[in-house]
């Protein structure tokens, strides 16, 4: 990401857009995560990212319970 703008407000897009993902297939979240972190690494370390993969988490535990 070569703009300033769009480094600023990435980790909102990303976390919202995630966040859409789950209402529609965990799956499709996963893989979008993975994308997003791909795209921009300094995602992988925002509260934000951590907070979808413990989300993620918990979700696939208790489904496989």
């Amino acid at each position: 990401m070569d703009s300033t703008l769009l480094k600023y407000s990435a980790k909102d897009y990303f976390f919202k857009a995630t966040l859409c993902h789950f209402c529609v297939d965990m799956l499709n979240a996963k893989l979008a995560l993975q994308k997003y972190e791909e795209m921009f690494p300094a995602f992988s370390d925002s509260r934000e990212c951590k907070l979808l993969k413990v989300r993620e988490w918990v979700v696939s535990d208790t489904a496989s319970v």
